[in-house]
């Protein structure tokens, strides 16, 4: 029966392929022909996280979103539709799946933060503007102390948004400390300052993990 697994395979599932068949629905769409055996066991990581949510399921049903479009969903895209304040906004209709669809993986992880969502609403951010993010802007609006200093007017956006490398990042850190509140980026500061500080691309690769 092509919609049943044999032993070997239950045994080499992929984490993906087993977020799904947890489901009921994708169950049930393997035994309806649906959706075959073969695809999920080649669940990508982004549709594995999408097939997970019931929200996702039910626009399968509905026909807002078909197969085809979450069995090639990107990683940052299903990342995406696995976080329920995305979810309302597509509901909402704050985003489109279009926007989804393109997502990068660093404006998936900024908009997973409640923080940043409302910043889009109040207009102190634009939707352009997160789904232009570098990885690096992402990490720091990621951060609490980072959005926080930009709530208390420490930090601005538009400094936030022109960062582009760990190093930048930590002078900027570094100068908010170091100056009490007043923070400037300095291009030509001496790596050796912001060397004292810790990398934050450790953290860059335990957000990617999540």
């Amino acid at each position: 029966d092509q919609g049943r697994l044999t032993m070997g395979q239950v045994l080499e599932l992929s984490i993906s392929a087993s977020m799904a068949l947890r489901q009921l629905d994708v169950r049930n769409w393997v035994d309806e022909g649906k959706l075959t055996m073969d695809q999920v066991l080649g669940l990508t990581e982004g549709a594995g996280f999408a097939l997970s949510q019931a929200d996702v399921r039910n626009w399968i049903i509905e026909g807002r979103l078909t197969m085809a479009q979450v069995l090639g969903l990107t990683t940052a895209a299903g990342l995406a539709l696995s976080q329920e304040g995305i979810r309302n906004w597509v509901d909402e209709g704050r985003l489109t799946m279009d926007q989804v669809f393109g997502l990068t993986e660093a404006a998936a992880e900024a908009l997973d933060e409640e923080d940043i969502r409302n910043w889009v609403i109040e207009g102190r951010l634009t939707m352009d503007q997160v789904l232009g993010l570098t990885e690096i802007a992402s990490l720091a609006l990621y951060q609490e102390d980072m959005r926080n200093w930009i709530i208390e007017g420490r930090l601005t956006m538009d400094q936030v948004l022109r960062l582009v490398d760990d190093n930048q990042l930590q002078v900027l850190r570094h100068n908010i400390l170091l100056n009490n509140g007043v923070a400037v980026i300095n291009d030509n500061q001496s790596t050796h300052r912001a060397s004292v500080h810790q990398s934050v691309s450790e953290s860059a690769t335990r957000l990617a993990n999540r």
